[in-house]
């Protein structure tokens, strides 16, 4: 969703700088602003912003294509206008000798800080409808800034720099400095936040370093100097790289970020900074920032739309570090001096076979890391050494991360999907996520694992009353590998709901999982959004609904609502159960599920299983956090000799809506 997002946004920002290079070719200043102060008085009668949250994707819908489609019809109009102000301002600056692109600097520091405040600030303090009132007052304040600025300059014409146009080859340089960063942005957050941690708001923090580096780099001073970030990026790729190669993980997952994110900014810092390096005179400007613009708008839709068409795993990250290190400052080979390109191509690739393998022991991981870190160290102003020294890292990672343990790899919106055994059990995984798991023993093929397992809250709760009323007609959110279908009873209704098409591929295929085919009941499977789906279904149709979706770090937040919880509470027959799955490493959901349902008058119970022992662990159990609520409190008497279960905890303040929501209040302390 965010990289979507992103993607629409840069698409919009685009739009906004073409808009402004044809109208500096096309209108004379005085026109200019004419047209564009019209144009901003135009877009706000279609403020504030109203996205149409009534019309639901359909099932079958392509959710990148729906998405951006709904934030063109919403948001366009005015983000678009309000985009081409800083060009045509900057064109309209009229100062002579001055160099206008330290304006640029200055708007990446609002957009810094804009993504900063929000959501410490900003998302905690104000609900929806507050928000967009308050842009939309925002934005006449822009009008009428514009407006002052545009009375102020429109009387006489602006200085032109001398200078001759670009040419095509220097365009397409533009384009690829802000091409590749722009992916790399993407690449690195997909990869931390499904192969590290899916930690909440993770995603501001690579994005804050991407905006950082344009800061620096349009500067009028810049801190970091192209050459300085080109040696950092020499440096941290030869750690990275190297402790890759060995196996060698970080000490802490905070490390593991830390060296992502420090070697996205490093790469941002030298790329962007050779990109303001390349700009031309002021009378180019808005060329200059349609191409890079461009650059940038292709970019994003390579990370976010076609990546995850062409490959089955985050494989643009480490295809734009070689494409980053193919731009990174520095000397190229020449032709008319083939001994300098023997020294930089073949010297090396030999040095990389000899290290690297051997024919009497076949592939050395060990040797491998010391040609990186070899390549890498003496590559510095050499990009086609860097290139040559990253691809050797990609293709050596890909030989040993292979291996025949791992049944699938698969890609989806969603995010990467991997089947593979660990030891006698075969988990579906989604990054650092485990979605479930089934044992290859053939005694123990039917038995729930992990959270599901028949020892933990789950378990004994449906061990107990499975086969009575409580499961007669089951609904489940989130089908994993479909392990709870396994506590179903002969007769009984289950149905599942699940988002992701290919999660219900994966669990359906019986020569990777065979858990929902040998299940007591053939459950009904719903593919598409629960909440959509689930309002669909009549009132009263479930004893019992199971909410499991938020093992997962990045979680549905739409699922957490008071709208969502009157939705469950009339899809449960009287008396019915919500069991809700809030096991989460960064979240403490409890008190937050417990309010919602406080405030509809549901009772609350939870149960917390984090005491696993070792024999459990050895079973693939694992600790995992639950909550029961129900409108009758004679429910709770399912819980009579039931162990790890006690009264909820409520949180105060007000309760999560579609239209408010402070994800900073439930992160674990």
């Amino acid at each position: 969703m965010w990289a979507v997002c992103l993607v629409f946004f840069q698409a919009a920002l685009l739009a906004g700088y073409a808009y402004a290079h044809l109208a500096r070719i096309a209108l004379s200043p005085r026109a200019q602003a004419s047209v564009h102060v019209l144009l901003l008085v135009a877009a706000g009668a279609t403020l504030p912003i109203a996205l149409d949250t009534g019309t639901a994707p359909p099932s079958d819908a392509e959710p990148a294509s729906w998405l951006l489609t709904r934030l063109a019809m919403a948001v366009a109009p005015s983000f678009v206008v309000a985009a081409a102000t800083a060009p045509l301002l900057q064109g309209w600056f009229a100062t002579s000798g001055r160099d206008r692109y330290f304006l640029y600097a200055a708007s990446n520091i609002g957009s810094f800080a804009a993504l900063v405040l929000f959501p410490v600030a900003l998302e905690p303090s104000f609900d929806l409808t507050q928000m967009k009132l308050g842009w939309a007052i925002g934005y006449g304040g822009l009008v009428l800034l514009t407006l002052a600025c545009a009375w102020s300059v429109s009387g006489a014409p602006v200085a032109a720099d001398p200078g001759t146009a670009p040419t095509w080859r220097m365009r397409f340089l533009w384009l690829a400095l802000a091409f590749v960063p722009s992916a790399l942005l993407v690449g690195v957050t997909n990869h931390i936040s499904t192969d590290v941690a899916a930690v909440p708001l993770l995603w501001v923090v690579p994005l804050a370093l991407y905006l950082l580096s344009f800061v620096n780099a349009f500067a009028a001073r810049p801190w970091v100097t192209v050459n300085g970030a080109a040696a950092a990026v020499v440096v941290l790729l030869a750690l990275v790289a190297t402790a890759s190669s060995l196996g060698w993980g970080a000490p802490h997952v905070t490390w593991q970020i830390a060296r992502h994110c420090l070697a996205l900014f490093a790469f941002s810092l030298a790329l962007h900074g050779r990109l303001a390096l390349l700009r031309p005179p002021s009378a180019e400007l808005t060329t200059f920032y349609l191409w890079m613009a461009l650059g940038g708008a292709l970019g994003g839709s390579f990370a976010a739309l076609a990546a995850p068409v062409l490959f089955d795993s985050v494989l643009e990250y480490p295809l734009m570090v070689v494409a980053a290190c193919l731009l990174l400052p520095g000397r190229w080979p020449e032709l008319k001096r083939p001994f300098a390109a023997l020294l930089d191509i073949v010297v090396p690739g030999l040095m990389v076979l000899a290290l690297v393998y051997w024919p009497e022991t076949g592939w050395q991981p060990e040797g491998m890391a010391w040609a990186l870190l070899l390549l890498m160290l003496t590559g510095l102003f050499r990009p086609l050494r860097m290139g040559l020294a990253a691809t050797v890292a990609f293709l050596g990672h890909l030989a040993i991360d292979a291996g025949p343990e791992t049944h699938l790899r698969s890609r989806s919106f969603f995010g990467v999907h991997l089947v593979r055994d660990e030891g006698l059990i075969r988990v579906l995984r989604h990054g650092t996520t485990l979605h479930g798991g089934q044992s290859q023993l053939a005694a123990r093929k039917g038995q729930p694992l992990a959270y599901y397992h028949p020892l933990g809250p789950a378990g004994t709760l449906l061990m107990a009353h499975g086969g009575t009323p409580l499961t007669r007609k089951t609904g489940v959110v989130g089908l994993g590998v479909g392990a709870l279908a396994r506590y179903a009873d002969p007769g009984e209704d289950w149905t599942f709901f699940e988002i992701d098409r290919e999660i219900i591929r994966i669990s359906r295929d019986t020569g990777l999982f065979t858990l929902l085919a040998d299940a007591p009941v053939s459950p009904r499977i719903v593919a598409g959004d629960a909440r959509i789906r689930l309002a669909d279904e009549p009132d009263g149709s479930f004893t019992l609904l199971i909410i499991d979706a938020f093992s997962s770090d990045a979680i549905p937040m739409h699922l957490l609502t008071e709208e969502a919880f009157r939705l469950y509470r009339r899809k449960l027959m009287p008396g019915g159960v919500l069991l809700m799955n809030v096991t989460n490493r960064h979240l403490l959901l409890e008190p937050v599920v417990a309010r919602a349902g406080a405030l509809l008058g549901m009772v609350a119970m939870a149960a917390r299983d984090n005491d696993t022992t070792a024999l459990e662990a050895g079973d693939w159990k694992a600790g995992s956090e639950w909550v029961l609520l129900s409108s009758d409190p004679a429910a709770l008497d399912l819980l009579k000799g039931l162990p790890h279960w006690r009264e909820a905890i409520v949180a105060p303040g007000p309760a999560w809506t579609d239209q408010y929501s402070n994800l900073i209040e439930a992160i674990r302390r």
